[in-house]
């Protein structure tokens, strides 16, 4: 009988040291299957290595198995590791992100396009508001669809003219216009990231849409027909047209984050930020990359780093 007891007493002052700490958000055991505290006005973010966003409407599409944590809520330990450096604090600060660790987003096939910019953008930045950049691009594609019609002409119509997305040619290479939180408030920025708002916001409202990137330029483009319709967001969102070429192509997520993030590594590089720049060079070796790409691209990191001693 007192053997019960004292079972139930430790096992009372063991919940209350557990909601104790699910308090102050520091488990001293982490339970990778508790669900997070859902957001006002947002889904449940628990669990994203099985749910990720497709944020088509306002649906969910189902991944299994990917074995990944979202960035902010169940990886816990690794905050708490003096050893686990600048990353562990970049994202204890960002942790109110609805995204994936650039890393992670980098080995999911899966990736949207918008997710990797903004963890992109954390991992040079610390104020990021992924929640506020995801909410923003939800709302632009319930616009979009209501709107209804020709796909192209409705993205044109809401993200050219009704908000006036468009290139920002005054400061063209400014850092700033590469980080998409960024260019979703500023409304302007480089043709590639106003390409991934583009891309984001037409696959909330249900339209089939690709960025393409063409030596020189970046846009987006509609591949349902034997010619792509294409449309450049730097210039508002108007239709183009280019000579048939294989340049002209969809291109993946990670493909493009590659390309932003070659942006940037000039971008800082110029402006003498070479912690900055260094840090862009080594995100693009977490990218899937080709061998000869990938060793190219590590004697670049080696250049920058040599010039900080």
């Amino acid at each position: 009988m007192l053997g019960d007891l004292d079972r139930e007493a430790r096992l009372i002052g063991l919940a209350r040291e557990l909601r104790r700490c699910q308090r102050s958000r520091v488990a001293p055991v982490v339970d990778h299957e508790r669900q997070p505290p859902a957001r006002a006005g947002r889904e449940p973010l628990a669990n994203l290595a099985d749910r990720r966003r497709s944020r088509q409407g306002s649906e969910l599409r189902v991944h299994h198995g990917l074995g990944r944590q979202p960035v902010g809520f169940t990886d816990l330990r690794r905050w708490h590791d003096p050893h686990h450096g600048t990353q562990a604090r970049r994202a204890r600060d960002n942790a109110r992100m609805a995204i994936l660790s650039f890393a992670e987003l980098s080995a999911d096939a899966q990736a949207h396009v918008d997710e990797l910019a903004l963890a992109l953008a954390a991992e040079l930045r610390d104020d990021v508001d992924a929640d506020r950049a995801l909410a923003r691009l939800d709302e632009l594609g319930e616009e979009v669809a209501r709107v209804g019609g020709d796909g192209l002409d409705a993205l044109h119509e809401v993200l050219g003219r009704r908000y006036g997305f468009i290139g920002d040619r005054e400061e063209y290479d400014h850092p700033n216009n590469s980080m998409l939180d960024l260019v979703l408030e500023r409304r302007t920025g480089l043709p590639i990231v106003l390409s991934v708002v583009y891309v984001a916001t037409a696959r909330r409202a249900g339209i089939a849409l690709h960025g393409v990137g063409l030596p020189g330029h970046y846009v987006v483009g509609r591949f349902e027909h034997s010619a792509p319709e294409l449309l450049d967001p730097f210039a508002g969102g108007t239709r183009i047209s280019v000579a048939p070429s294989a340049a002209a192509r969809p291109w993946g997520a990670h493909e493009t984050a590659l390309r932003m993030l070659n942006n940037l590594v000039g971008s800082y590089t110029r402006r003498s930020d070479l912690g900055r720049a260094i840090r862009a060079a080594e995100l693009r070796l977490e990218l899937p990359l080709e061998r000869a790409l990938a060793k190219t691209i590590g004697a670049e990191l080696r250049a920058l780093r040599a010039r900080l001693n």
